[in-house]
């Protein structure tokens, strides 16, 4: 069966044995391909997007540090790519997910005490190893 972006957003958000980190690993995942924007309201977090020429939301319980933690690692991510694009607090840069083909993001997201939000950006993708992007 086809697994729509809510079904894989739903599950991005499940625990994981590598705590913050597999966590991003399956949002990213999740987002491949597609426009995301994550927004924490209260205690839950807000996921939009574009579907069919409108916008979807789902919602997903998300303590305010959790959501937060994820933000940080969003920015070593940057960092990593680009040195001191971003702090725990804020910033932009691109994002790879490793695969065949890698999927490519561009990343923007705040992360002070009145907003946390993060937008993912689907940018496209790196070639396979045979030239062809998949």
């Amino acid at each position: 069966p086809c697994q729509t972006l809510d079904d894989l957003l739903q599950r991005a958000f499940r625990p994981t044995p590598r705590g913050v980190v597999g966590l991003v690993e399956q949002l990213l995942a999740a987002c491949a391909g597609s426009d995301v924007e994550f927004e924490r309201v209260g205690q839950q977090c807000v996921c939009r997007w574009g579907a069919n020429g409108g916008v979807r939301e789902a919602t997903v319980p998300l303590p305010p540090a959790a959501f937060r933690s994820i933000l940080a690692r969003i920015a070593v991510l940057c960092n990593e790519r680009v040195p001191n694009s971003a702090t725990p607090y804020g910033g932009a840069g691109e994002l790879t997910l490793e695969g065949e083909p890698a999927a490519i993001f561009r990343v923007a997201f705040v992360n002070s005490p009145a907003k946390q939000q993060l937008t993912f950006r689907s940018v496209g993708a790196y070639p396979r190893a045979d030239g062809s992007a998949g």
